[in-house]
């Protein structure tokens, strides 16, 4: 037989065996680790608590309302509902059937109330000088709410006026700090002014001297282009010399060249002339040799 989980003990407050005595004996069952039975201490309850009836039903049910009471999210009522519960023979009573297990009010009667498990209904009688609220649980009559209102508005009070004497001391604090605070941007805006009159004077130091070394450069630039050029004009002047010497040259060569060839030509021409008149002497010594032959015949 196994009893309903939410029978489990979950907070660990009732049968002094920790949190989750059902889950965790069903776990080591189902593992094969023996189990070794063992007698708890008896539970210890918070001042007002009633005692159930000695029916184990009774038990069962004031068990599962103090742990239902512990689970958040669920209105359950606060406090252990008192006496014993009656239920209705034949399930006649059906204001229980369709809900979810739990503490419901009794209409027109605040000293009544019932409990649903399983869609069986379970009547309560709330006791001496206490009624019974659905969203409260049992609570205590209008006496008592007025004290506890009058100890809660003084308890507002105390801490109101705590809260303001803290809050005054935060206010301090935060001024104290507020003022350090200033005095150590003043501090900073001092060193950092101080700072950058050092970098500014630094910076200019140092364009003055990058522009020291570039006049230099440019100096030794514009001396270096000077001799550059004196050097190309004189090279200049000496490829003049050169080209007007050459061209000098070649005018005496291209004369003398002429002047050979001139000569050439008129000594071919004599050489023909010769030969020519040779061949005219030629001719005529011929004609007369011809002539004389003829006249001899």
């Amino acid at each position: 037989m196994v009893w309903d989980f939410d029978l489990d003990d979950f907070t660990g407050q009732f049968c002094g065996a920790g949190k989750f005595p059902l889950i965790s004996r069903l776990n080591k069952a189902l593992n094969g680790t023996t189990i070794t039975t063992t007698t708890f201490k008896p539970t210890t309850h918070e001042p007002g608590w009633t005692p159930p009836s000695t029916t184990p039903t009774t038990t069962t049910t004031e068990k599962v309302a103090e742990y239902r009471q512990q689970q958040p999210g669920r209105r359950r009522p606060t406090t252990i509902p008192g006496g014993s519960p009656t239920t209705t023979s034949g399930n006649t009573d059906t204001r229980c059937v369709g809900k979810v297990d739990g503490f419901y009010p009794t209409k027109g009667d605040c000293t009544k109330f019932h409990r649903c498990i399983s869609e069986v209904t379970y009547r309560y009688n709330c006791p001496a000088s206490l009624l019974f609220d659905p969203t409260r649980g049992l609570y205590e009559t209008r006496r008592d709410e007025t004290r506890r209102d009058e100890t809660r508005r003084d308890e507002t009070r105390r801490d109101e006026t705590r809260r303001d004497e803290t809050r005054r001391d935060e206010t301090r604090r935060d001024e104290t700090r507020r003022d350090e605070t200033m005095t150590r941007r003043d501090e900073t805006r001092r060193d950092e002014t101080r700072r950058d009159e050092t970098r500014r004077d630094e910076t200019r130091r140092d364009e003055t001297r990058r522009r020291d070394e570039t006049d230099r450069q440019t100096r030794r630039d514009e001396t270096r282009r000077d001799e550059t050029r004196r050097d190309e004009t004189r090279r200049d002047e000496t490829r003049r010399d050169e080209t007007r010497r050459d061209e000098t040259r070649r005018d005496e060569t291209r004369r003398d060249e002429t002047r050979r060839d001139e000569t050439r030509r008129d000594e071919t021409k004599t050489r023909r002339d010769e030969t020519r008149r040779d061949e005219t002497r030629r001719d005529e010594r011929e004609r007369q040799e011809r002539t004389d032959k003829e006249e001899t015949l």
